[in-house]
């Protein structure tokens, strides 16, 4: 019976281990074909490219048409200390946060993704594709922008020419 149970752990570490082991290949050819993407930098002008395409579009389609930025972008002061700010820290931080929504109500208004992070960015070599829709609506645009720019894994120096390219494309 030992031999046996030895053979039935043998089999059932099998079916757990080598899907796992796959799942992670799997995953190890994605990033690294990601990261070969991201440096040459051809996708991420695709995705900028394509951000700038849908800003540019006069749709009055999705979540949230019809609210004015006041009520998109409300301002209420924030639970900071639920974001780790000490309680020293949290008078002198609103100012800036105020000011911070100010802009940002200030900033081109229009059609958004509203979800435009690496994960919804399919990259390729002859460009990109955007998925996951369903926050799609009226917003601030650079919220796009900057979504995908904070999780690309761009280098600075990279994170700034995407800045720059979409300023271009949008004029």
């Amino acid at each position: 019976t030992a031999a046996y149970a030895s053979h039935w752990l043998d089999w059932y570490a099998g079916l757990v281990v080598l899907p796992l082991a796959l799942a992670l290949g799997w995953w190890l050819a994605h990033a690294y074909k990601v990261r070969a993407l991201l440096r040459n930098g051809r996708a991420v002008d695709a995705v900028v490219d394509a951000l700038a395409a849908l800003h540019s579009l006069k749709v009055a389609e999705g979540l949230r048409w019809g609210a004015p930025p006041e009520e998109v972008v409300e301002w209420a002061p924030l639970p900071l200390h639920r974001l780790g700010f000490a309680s020293e820290e949290r008078d002198p931080a609103e100012p800036p946060i105020a000011g911070a929504v100010e802009i940002l109500r200030a900033s081109p208004w229009g059609m958004t993704h509203g979800n435009v992070t690496a994960a919804n960015a399919l990259l390729r070599d002859a460009g990109a594709t955007l998925t996951g829709w369903g926050r799609a609506g009226f917003g601030p645009q650079v919220f796009d922008l900057a979504a995908f720019i904070l999780t690309s894994g761009l280098t600075p120096a990279q994170r700034e020419g995407a800045a720059r390219r979409y300023a271009r494309a949008r004029g």
